[in-house]
């Protein structure tokens, strides 16, 4: 059973004050270090954390034994598609998106990020989804991004959610198991990014 684990405001400096000093001016130091396993996989839990907080934690700047491949420019490009995404999302009541893919494992060079969100099934449906973000935030192709193409840095999977007589249905586009497992089928953690949290 997955835990959830809420990088709350005490932990969070808790976590600010155990990240360790760079001496290159060329590394951003980290402010939240994610406890990869030797493996470079997150424990098997839901890590919980501010767009804030993404920006400043491992996943984007690395850790000190990061390899010179890190690829910073990179990963920041991906976390800022992947706000913007969310910003968008979270004017239609989307208000969190569960992060996964490589960018959530410890490799230099990450094809991308992989995640999905939930959004009323009723209000929203699939076909117009991408055109209805595509207003809210331009900037960002939708079509590429909700369309999973293989070239797209950041591809997100909607799960449609249905309220009938009281009772919730959930309609994922895609099996919600796949994002907790690496490519080799061992299970990892992954990041839920909410702009609910400040």
């Amino acid at each position: 059973m997955r835990q959830r684990f809420v990088l709350n405001h005490e932990l969070f400096m808790s976590l600010i004050e155990n990240s360790q000093k760079y001496d290159s001016p060329d590394i951003i130091a980290p402010k939240v270090l994610l406890p990869w396993s030797d493996d470079g996989l997150l424990p098997f839990v839901e890590i919980e954390m501010s767009p804030a907080q993404l920006l400043d934690c491992s996943l984007v700047t690395g850790t000190e034994t990061s390899s010179d491949a890190w690829d910073l420019g990179k990963r920041k490009r991906m976390a800022r598609d992947l706000l913007l995404a969310a910003q968008a999302l979270s004017k239609i009541e989307s208000h969190s998106i569960i992060i996964s893919g490589e960018f959530v494992e410890r490799l230099a060079d990450p094809v991308s990020i992989e995640g999905y969100f939930e959004v009323q099934g009723d209000r929203f449906a699939l076909p117009a989804l991408h055109e209805y973000l595509s207003v809210l935030e331009p900037r960002l192709d939708w079509s590429s991004l909700l369309g999973r193409q293989s070239e797209a840095l950041v591809k997100l999977y909607p799960v449609l959610v249905f309220t009938n007589d009281g009772t919730v249905l959930k309609a994922p586009t895609a099996p919600i198991e796949r994002f907790h497992q690496d490519s080799e089928g061992r299970q990892k953690g992954v990041v839920r990014l909410t702009s609910q949290r400040l």
